[in-house]
């Protein structure tokens, strides 16, 4: 999913990126500390400097009851 062209297609590697980062996630977890980890992983699958990532939005979509219910939702623009 990541390395989809429509996932990154319209992103201009050569300016300022913004992510919304957003987690369906087991009761108690710190969203916060999810946000490096789930930067670098885009970095790595897209090739895009990590750098480039100057805005970052980070919230909880919902309380899930399974660890294999959590989810990530990615949307990136530029800035």
């Amino acid at each position: 999913l990541l390395t989809n062209p429509s996932f990154i297609g319209h992103i201009d590697s050569s300016k300022p990126i913004g992510v919304e980062l957003k987690f369906d996630h087991l009761d108690g977890f710190d969203v916060h500390n999810f946000i490096k980890p789930t930067i670098d992983i885009i970095s790595r699958a897209t090739g895009i400097d990590d750098i480039l990532f100057t805005k970052v939005i980070c919230a909880t979509e919902s309380i899930v009851d399974e660890w294999s219910d959590g989810k990530i939702y990615i949307k990136l623009y530029n800035i």
